[in-house]
């Protein structure tokens, strides 16, 4: 059989989604493409499901399933084959890694080879990501934020995971989105395109989310699908800002990111956020042009 074409079309939809709770990610979830595989490991996809935009499959009967990334595994590869699933969403992350994160961290107290916990917490990310993304169809990753204060007083965001796992999960994303609040509306702001355009905010004008992921499509896309990421001028957040660095290449791995931030930010002292991503893109570009340099020679 001759090769088909290989025509222009968008890229797929490997997004990565964050908010408050109660701000309506789940609800968001439900406007991707159908049929709709949602892992909710957070147990509050019940109601929500009512809202979409075609049918939704039951993941498991069983609720733990959804918390455990080999039987995460174990379920997609049995099921997934001549399903028809359009997109997967993992409502939320933070159920699943909070006890991996946990155990490594305890088994770091006791254990002579430190580096040993943190390679399974590492691997088990990788396995969880390779998992849901082998199947060619959307996906859609969900954590938290929340109000915090840093050692200064400032106030700042709180990722519901460690950065290092954020970096390593947004590396395998093409599109990274908040949602925020302005009084009683509430849009989608687009932080990270890695094939368009991005940096503003879309606001839910009709409600429920409805037709939201098409216009985020077509407005990220105006311009085309680019085959370089426009680089950035600000990051939602420390994380994102680490997962962006990470994402570059130049680091060895997302614990190499975060401690170069953390270096930087000890260095320079910004007075504020703007002055922080300035100086870390800067230094991220140099980093990266050092590499290409070297690897030219």
């Amino acid at each position: 059989m001759a090769f088909k074409r290989l025509e222009v079309k968008l890229p797929p939809r490997l997004w990565m989604i964050t908010a408050r709770s109660g701000d309506g990610k789940s609800h968001f979830s439900m406007q991707m493409r159908a049929p709709i595989l949602p892992i909710d490991a957070d147990n509050k996809i019940l109601g929500t499901q009512r809202h979409a935009v075609g049918d939704v499959y039951e993941f498991s009967a069983n609720h733990a399933d959804a918390l455990h990334v080999e039987r995460i595994a174990t379920i997609l590869d049995a099921n997934m084959p001549d399903s028809g699933v359009a997109t997967i969403t993992l409502d939320s992350i933070t159920p699943i890694l909070e006890p991996i994160i946990a155990e490594a961290m305890e088994q770091a107290k006791s254990s002579k080879n430190k580096i040993a916990p943190f390679k399974a917490k590492a691997d088990a990310v990788k396995k969880l990501t390779h998992s849901l993304h082998k199947w060619g169809c959307d996906v859609l990753w969900i954590y938290h934020i929340d109000d915090a204060v840093d050692t200064s007083g400032n106030k700042t965001q709180r990722t519901s995971i460690p950065a290092t796992e954020l970096a390593r999960i947004a590396k395998s994303v093409n599109m990274r989105l908040s949602i925020v609040r302005d009084g009683d509306r509430r849009g989608i702001r687009v932080d990270y395109a890695q094939h368009g355009k991005y940096g503003m905010t879309l606001w839910d004008e009709v409600g429920g989310w409805r037709g939201m992921p098409e216009r985020i499509e077509q407005v990220v896309y105006s311009d085309g699908v680019l085959a370089t990421p426009i680089d950035p001028t600000s990051f939602a957040n420390q994380s994102d800002a680490i997962a962006w660095g990470f994402g570059q290449g130049c680091f060895g791995d997302s614990v190499h990111s975060k401690n170069a931030y953390d270096k930087l930010k000890e260095q320079i002292n910004p007075k504020n956020a703007q002055e922080m991503w300035s100086a870390w893109i800067s230094d991220v570009k140099r980093r990266v042009s050092e590499l290409e340099a070297k690897d030219a020679a």
